[in-house]
């Protein structure tokens, strides 16, 4: 096992960032999370921190997340 690489810890940081503009948002549904989530990508694949194929399927995990927090509501869960 090893630490976490120099790059993996600026796209850990990236999504930490995220998680951070989530917490403070007005609103949470709004389509500009995704926007921003593929803006902040693109700034790690200019720079060369890693690929544009990475970048895509950090940005598709990282959406994915966003959409099912997004789906969660105050309401208890029914219990099933």
């Amino acid at each position: 096992m090893s630490k976490p690489t120099p790059r993996q810890k600026q796209v850990i940081e990236l999504v930490k960032k995220q998680c951070d503009y989530w917490l403070s948002t007005n609103d949470i549904h709004s389509p500009s999370h995704n926007t921003d989530i593929d803006e902040e990508i693109s700034l790690l694949t200019i720079d060369d921190i890693i690929t544009t194929e990475q970048g895509e399927r950090v940005a598709d995990a990282l959406g994915e997340l966003w959409a099912n927090i997004a789906t969660i509501d105050e309401r208890k869960p029914s219990s099933k």
